[in-house]
């Protein structure tokens, strides 16, 4: 059985963002429908960081997360929403539910091999409305520094095992070029295709974090 490396780092009480993230926010509010008719499925929630968001335009949300532990923890801290959120590996779901009109991930589908990313955006596809709009942000760049680091996993451009660094004890990290992210929504219509590059100088000299954001329509 697989590890799972984010339940014994929500368990350490390590990554418990709790601000929402601006990327996915500044999408949501260019791309989606927000109202309280608006049925929007997080996958990998986390600590629960843009779900006050999500909540403050009344939107009915849902959420899928790996870890027991934060799941136990968000529900605590998000009482009204309690039934909403589950525990639960979304890349080995039969199903993702049905009729959403918006699903999000903030970082969470880079944390998977290529063939479970692919079988969870064909989820994704399965559970949305015509019409509705699937948003990734913060999927890893084969220009990201760590790509050069860590081991080879189940596939070239998914690696684990990193020495040091922010991807240390996360276990799977996958790395996207521009031809990958457009042939994993090659039944979708993409609206927007983004690569972000961030280069730092100190303390760590000339690294350089790259990320993709997507947005798609079914």
């Amino acid at each position: 059985m697989q590890k799972n490396y984010w339940e014994l780092i929500y368990k350490k009480k390590k990554q418990l963002i709790e601000w929402p993230w601006s990327d996915l926010i500044g999408l949501v509010n260019k791309f989606a429908k927000r109202n309280k008719k608006t049925k929007v499925l997080e996958l990998g929630f986390g600590n629960g960081p843009n779900i006050p968001y999500f909540l403050s335009l009344n939107m009915d949300y849902s959420g899928i997360e790996l870890s027991k532990t934060i799941v136990d923890k968000v529900k605590k801290k998000f009482p009204l929403i309690k039934n909403k959120v589950f525990h639960g590996n979304f890349s080995n779901s039969k199903t993702l539910g049905k009729n959403f009109d918006l699903i999000v991930d903030r970082g969470a589908m880079t944390h998977n091999s290529s063939k479970d990313i692919i079988l969870t955006i064909n989820l994704a596809h399965k559970a949305l409305k015509k019409g509705g709009i699937y948003i990734g942000t913060d999927w890893m760049s084969t220009d990201h520094s760590d790509f050069k680091s860590g081991t080879k996993s189940s596939d070239k451009k998914t690696k684990n095992n990193f020495k040091k660094g922010g991807f240390k004890g996360v276990g799977n990290v996958h790395f996207f070029d521009q031809a990958e992210m457009k042939k994993i929504f090659k039944n979708w219509k993409i609206l927007y295709l983004n690569k972000k590059s961030l280069k730092s100088f100190i303390p760590n000299k000339k690294f350089n974090y790259s990320t993709w954001s997507i947005v798609a329509k079914k």
